[in-house]
């Protein structure tokens, strides 16, 4: 199964390479971004050159994204997971399916799938809605197991954009990051494999 779904998801990042689009986030403030000038004492460095971050956004608030699910469920992360803490790991590369397939498991043998919600959300760069809906079609052709097609969570969006608007310096590795339930706070994050020390972060969080 692992197998299967790694070359379904390369095949569709390979699809997609050089695709380009307007971002897909929902703007949840209308505060706008700082202009300019240097920021005040205390503060972060402004994000890396590339795009925006969202308006009102910071690094330790999560972004309001959506994206559909591969049972064609309209979801918006981490807005409609708020029973329990939320765990997402976002990929960005067709290489990278096998990073988040390992820190799943690694999640799951320590039981954190009972006590949170775990998602994975690969990121693709926003094209027109036909290809989309045909990308998406192949990743859901070559996975039939429900539990996997229910975490796994495409979003078509501005790349640049969200990666600024968590502090993410590049494109390397997959990324991961602890939401407390029924908010958008960021409890925990971290990148690559998912390791002991991370789940001990996570469960101390």
């Amino acid at each position: 199964m692992a197998l299967r779904k790694a070359v379904c998801l390369s095949i569709l990042f390979l699809f997609i390479t050089g695709c380009q689009g307007d971002a897909g986030f929902i703007m949840t403030s209308n505060n706008p971004p700082p202009q300019g000038g240097n920021p005040p004492p205390g503060e972060n460095n402004p994000p890396p050159q590339g795009g925006n971050p969202l308006p009102g956004e910071s690094e330790n608030i999560f972004p309001t994204i959506e994206g559909n699910d591969l049972n064609k469920q309209k979801k918006i992360v981490p807005d409609d997971f708020v029973e329990k803490d939320l765990i997402i790991i976002v990929a960005f590369q067709k290489w990278h399916q096998s990073l988040v397939d390992e820190s799943i498991e690694n999640l799951e043998n320590n039981d954190l799938d009972l006590s949170h919600d775990i998602i994975e959300v690969p990121t693709i760069r926003k094209s027109s809605k036909l290809q989309e809906i045909y990308l998406d079609g192949i990743m859901r052709a070559a996975i039939k197991d429900d539990k996997i097609r229910n975490r796994t969570i495409t979003a078509y969006i501005d790349k640049d954009q969200f990666r600024n608007s968590l502090d993410i310096p590049n494109e390397e590795t997959i990324y991961w990051f602890l939401v407390q339930k029924q908010s958008k706070n960021i409890l925990a994050k971290g990148s690559g494999i998912i390791t002991l020390k991370d789940i001990n972060l996570i469960k101390s969080s």
